[in-house]
């Protein structure tokens, strides 16, 4: 791909993928609204929050004990914001997100992050 134009500027911002995990996605701006794209430039989570962020999660199969430090495993998410109401997405086996789940509070500096970005924008 090199000397190609793969995604077309089209963003008001775009995060370079930074995030550790094998989930190649990019953080994008547009209209005023966060969300997520693949390297294809195909979107992964729709371009209509207010703020966006990947990060993972710890999960527990049954019967593991969460205060065993050996336990669990990470998976990758993405957490938005849309309007006061915090969701949660999960990555699925094929790189696409599922649907968000509301309610999930994210990480105090993921809400600070979203606060500080409020008052940047």
């Amino acid at each position: 791909l090199r000397g190609q134009l793969v995604i077309a500027p089209q963003y008001e911002q775009f995060d370079l993928y930074t995030f550790a995990t094998d989930w190649q996605i990019n953080r994008v701006k547009q209209n005023g609204k966060y969300g997520y794209i693949d390297r294809s430039g195909n979107v992964v989570v729709s371009i209509s929050y207010d703020f966006a962020l990947a990060s993972t999660v710890k999960v527990y199969d049954e019967g593991e004990d969460p205060a065993d430090p050996e336990a669990g495993r990470d998976r990758a998410v993405v957490y938005v914001l849309d309007g006061d109401r915090w969701g949660l997405m999960y990555r699925l086996h094929d790189g696409s997100t599922g649907e968000v789940t509301w309610g999930v509070e994210p990480p105090a500096e993921m809400v600070e992050a979203a606060q500080h970005r409020a008052q940047t924008d």
